[in-house]
Formats: structure tokens, C-alpha cells, sequence
């Protein structure tokens, strides 16, 4: 009887970093074989004194060195090239992270929507309905008042004006060049000066008191009417 064997999992594809690292030390490889390209074929004059098997020799050499050259360059493009496919796919599949995680969010917000708002909204609605008819009572006792007694004021007053805010100071993060001491910047000269994070403290501008509309004017803006019938989520 034949046991099962257990397969090895395929390796992980090499990353971007990994690839570009790669080119990298291919480019380094391109340097060395054009430098020994170079200082052969610039001895040709030396290898010729040295009689045919010299010159044979000699042109052995570069004959490998412009071989090495060669591969090296195709391996600096290859990986150029899987480095870029490889960023590409990395990006996408952020992309795909992000576009998936927000649909799922999406989906468990609408069927909590769905869920709470039809009643929230008439809920709403009647209390704004009841709040409009005592206003409006309210309006009719003020304009026949019983006397010694000050005017009511309107239901919503406390929730109209929003209280100031005053000033307050925050710590931010800038960059700002570094300019060395003793030396005087010079601009439009192309001279660029090492950067440097600092901590400064800024002030944020407060607000005084600011008056929100009508809740009925809110409400009404979003379609939200008292005699409507329980809203649907479609």
C-alpha cells in the first residue's frame, strides 16, 4: 500500500525589493566586465608582442569579458523588468485589500442600515411632527400672555447655537533645509542643503458662538417628513 506523500509548498514569487536588489548587483557585474573590457582591449598593443598565441589569448579574453558583459546586461533588464511586474502586482494586490475590505464594511454598515434606520427615521419624524405643533401652540400662548409671565422661548433654543471654541495651540512636524553655519545660502544656484524634521508649535484658530438651522430645515433638506410611512432601504 502506497502512503501519501506530502508536497512541499511552492516558494513565495521573489518581491519587488528583491528583484530590484538583484538588478542592482547585475549592474555592479555590468561595471566590472565593461572595466575589464576596457583595460583588454586596451592592451591589444601589449598582446600583440607577445607573439600569435598571445594574441590569441588576448582576444580569448575579451571575447569572454564582452560575454560576461552581455549577460550581465540582459540580467540587469530581466530584472528591471520583474521588478517592475512585480511592483505592479504588489500595488494590485493592495488595491485588492483595500477594495475588499471596504465592501465588507460596506455590506455589514447597509444591513445595520437597513436594520436600524426605517425606524430611527419615523421615530424622528414623529417627534419633529410633535415638536412643530407645540412650537406652534407655544407661538399662540406668547401672543396672548398672561400677565407677569415672560415669553417661552422657542423648543429648539438650546439646541440652535453651538458654544464657542477658543484658541488652541498645536505641536506639528515640518522640514526645513539645514544650512550649514557660517554659510550663506544661495538661491536659484541649483544648491540643494540637507533637510531636517523640527517640532514647532502653531496656533488654531477658536470660533465664537454659531447658530445651526432648524432640525425641521435638517430634516426636511433629507426628505424626512412626518406623514411619510416607514422608510424603506431599497
Amino acid at each position: 500500500m502506497k502512503t501519501a506523500t506530502a508536497t512541499k509548498p511552492l516558494p513565495a514569487p521573489a518581491t519587488s525589493a528583491q528583484h530590484f536588489t538583484a538588478r542592482d548587483r547585475h549592474q555592479a557585474e555590468v561595471a566590472a566586465a565593461q572595466s575589464e573590457l576596457d583595460g583588454l582591449e586596451s592592451d591589444e598593443a601589449t598582446a600583440a608582442r607577445g607573439g600569435a598565441a598571445a594574441v590569441i589569448e588576448h582576444d580569448r579574453k575579451i571575447a569572454a569579458a564582452r560575454a560576461r558583459l552581455r549577460v550581465a546586461k540582459q540580467a540587469v533588464a530581466d530584472s528591471e523588468q520583474a521588478g517592475s511586474e512585480a511592483l505592479q502586482n504588489e500595488e494590485e494586490g493592495r488595491r485588492i485589500a483595500r477594495y475588499e475590505a471596504v465592501a465588507t464594511k460596506r455590506a455589514r454598515i447597509r444591513e445595520a442600515l437597513a436594520e436600524v434606520y426605517p425606524a430611527l427615521a419615523s421615530q424622528i419624524a414623529a417627534l419633529l411632527k410633535d415638536e412643530r405643533e407645540c412650537q406652534a401652540e407655544s407661538d399662540a400662548v406668547n401672543r396672548d400672555l398672561p400677565n407677569g409671565k415672560e415669553p417661552l422661548d422657542h423648543i429648539e433654543a438650546p439646541l440652535r447655537w453651538l458654544p464657542p471654541v477658543p484658541d488652541s495651540e498645536v505641536e506639528v512636524e515640518v522640514e526645513r533645509e539645514v544650512i550649514p553655519e557660517g554659510v550663506r545660502k544661495v538661491h536659484g544656484k541649483g544648491i540643494s542643503y540637507p533637510k531636517k524634521k523640527f517640532k514647532e508649535k502653531r496656533i488654531v484658530k477658536g470660533r465664537g458662538w454659531v447658530r445651526r438651522p432648524p432640525l425641521w430645515e435638517t430634516f426636511m433638506a433629507a426628505d424626512l417628513k412626518p406623514d411619510d410611512p416607514p422608510f424603506q432601504v431599497r
